[in-house]
């Protein structure tokens, strides 16, 4: 029953939507969005982490659902198939996300590094600094120590690190790498 009194409506199944929807109902696929769009934009929240990003996904299941609604044949249920498009959506997401190069300049290198810990924070960072250093110079040779030491403790930039001991800067880079 409804608030007036009356018999309430019985809400329509998925397969009845769908085949409302493919018999060319209009206002059909705006309800089956409204019944699935707040979960798949949830299921997408949760494995992406970014809202904008999660948005994108759902509006491509929703795309990529009107597409092939028309070969859906039930054999699990709707919401099963739905979440499976959800699922490679998201995996494409990634995939794409993956091709995507990654800026490694200076100032982006640099920038990622900047941050101002607790005082315990730095002083465990402090000797661990200097316990690499020693293991460093050991190890590696002094050079490397020395350009490790003034990256990660001094906070010094790759260029001035290149120009005081007169290397390219790709080298600092590679030794910091190799470090």
């Amino acid at each position: 029953m409804d608030q007036k009194g009356g018999q309430s409506r019985p809400e329509t199944s998925d397969l009845e939507l769908i085949e409302a929807i493919l018999a060319g109902d209009g206002d059909g696929f705006r309800r089956l969005h409204e019944r699935y769009a707040g979960r798949i934009f949830a299921y997408a929240l949760r494995r992406v982490g970014s809202a904008s990003d999660a948005e994108d996904i759902c509006q491509d299941v929703f795309l990529q659902l009107h597409r092939s609604l028309p070969s859906y044949q039930a054999r699990s249920s709707f919401s099963t198939w739905i979440f499976g498009i959800a699922h490679n959506v998201t995996c494409r997401h990634f995939r794409r996300a993956a091709r995507t190069p990654i800026c490694l300049e200076d100032e982006v290198l640099e920038a990622s590094l900047r941050y101002e810990p607790a005082a315990e924070q730095q002083l465990d960072a402090a000797r661990a600094v200097q316990r690499c250093d020693l293991s460093l110079a050991r190890a590696r040779g002094g050079e490397h120590a020395e350009i490790f030491h003034l990256f990660y403790s001094g906070g010094r930039p790759l260029r001035q690190i290149a120009r005081k001991i007169g290397k390219p800067t790709q080298a600092v880079k590679d030794s910091l790498r190799r470090s």
